[in-house]
């Protein structure tokens, strides 16, 4: 009989216990990987561990530039706003120009057990001193940008009008589990709470936009690219001209999967989306609840285009008479074909996934 000799036996155990490790996720990253930021620490260290975490994430980010290595940065719990690096050289936006870079929040830092995560308990918001300046860019990013778990906005009893909480140019954007609020964009501009422009593609799970304000896409603004929304809930976003929760502009592919929209307004088309009627965008409205939103004429969505895709859309519980549909030149205006479009019972029930994130 074959016998393994001592040195195969540790392989294989070794082999073992660091796939367990992965699947636990409390394994040790690579050294160099990860930077440690810390608001709330006094002096500011080399970001190498909670012990001795960098202060800001703004010298965090030109650390990154400097060493590649990097692929993580992990903010304690706190309150984060662009300013002077130790460059000497002011930024007015947190720019991620790394490539393949991760920015999570919610942990708990403070030295030791730093590490513990829970971004409800220990809230990292990334917040704006400079009026009109966008908080979070991403631009001709060639890699894949990942956020997670942080807050996007101001204060509420904050002075600084932000026009845009997160602005994503030609670059790609995975977004999990963060809340976008408090952005108010100028009336006279396409800002919003998330501006999108030729993403490639965007992702967004477990978001929340609430209470965001803009010209167009009060929540989230997207000219011509693709993104999907999973789990999120959009409440109480306004827009002065069109899409309260979202505006769609121009050549795009979006889709909303089990998302919630809630009580946004438009003064002018779209409560909860508006569409553009040029060119080809398409949408898609798959599981989704749309209740309490209304435009200028007291409608939900409103397409320029037939390209509209609902599938088992829970308009309102008595969706014709409280929340009414209108897709111009398209499949359905008022009320005879919305019932043949708009699910009047839910049949997400059961096996339906948990709405917006919370958790």
């Amino acid at each position: 009989m074959t016998t393994l000799s001592s040195p195969y036996l540790l392989a294989v155990f070794s082999i073992f216990f660091s796939v367990v490790t992965l699947i636990r996720g409390d394994y040790d990253p690579p050294p160099g990987s990860v930077l440690y930021v810390d608001a709330n620490t006094a002096r500011g260290g080399t970001g190498a561990s909670w012990e001795t975490p960098i202060t800001n994430l703004q010298d965090a980010l030109l650390r990154a530039e400097h060493d590649r290595r990097v692929r993580e940065i992990r903010l304690a719990t706190g309150t984060y706003a662009p300013g002077r690096r130790n460059d000497n050289q002011s930024a007015n936006t947190f720019e991620i120009t790394v490539p393949n870079l991760t920015i999570s929040g919610g942990y708990r830092g403070g030295g030791q057990g730093g590490n513990e995560r829970d971004p409800i308990r220990f809230p990292t918001r990334l917040t704006q001193r400079m009026a009109g300046a966008p908080i979070l860019s991403v631009r001709y990013n060639a890699g894949h940008t990942r956020l997670d778990g942080l807050i996007i906005g101001n204060l509420p009893d904050s002075p600084t009008r932000t026009d845009i909480g997160l602005d994503v140019y030609h670059s790609r954007i995975s977004v999990i589990d963060c809340l976008f609020e408090g952005i108010r964009g100028r009336s006279d501009r396409y800002f919003a709470g998330v501006r999108l422009e030729g993403s490639q593609p965007a992702s967004f799970t477990d978001c929340r936009f609430v209470n965001n304000s803009g010209s167009k896409g009060g929540g989230v603004l997207a000219i011509a690219g693709a993104a999907d929304f999973n789990n999120c809930l959009f409440a109480d976003n306004s827009a002065d001209r069109t899409g309260g929760g979202t505006q769609l502009l121009y050549h795009g592919v979006y889709t909303f999967n089990y998302c919630t929209f809630i009580n946004n307004r438009s003064r002018g088309s779209g409560g909860a989306i508006a569409q553009t009627p040029h060119a080809t965008t398409r949408v898609s409205l798959n599981h989704c609840l749309l209740q309490d939103n209304s435009d200028a004429a007291g409608f939900s969505v409103h397409s320029g285009r037939t390209n509209v895709s609902l599938q088992s859309t829970l308009f309102d519980p008595n969706p014709v008479e409280a929340q009414r549909l209108k897709i111009i030149n398209g499949v359905s205006a008022h009320t005879e074909a919305a019932a043949r479009y708009i699910s009047k019972e839910s049949d997400l029930a059961d096996d339906r996934q948990p709405r917006y994130g919370l958790r």
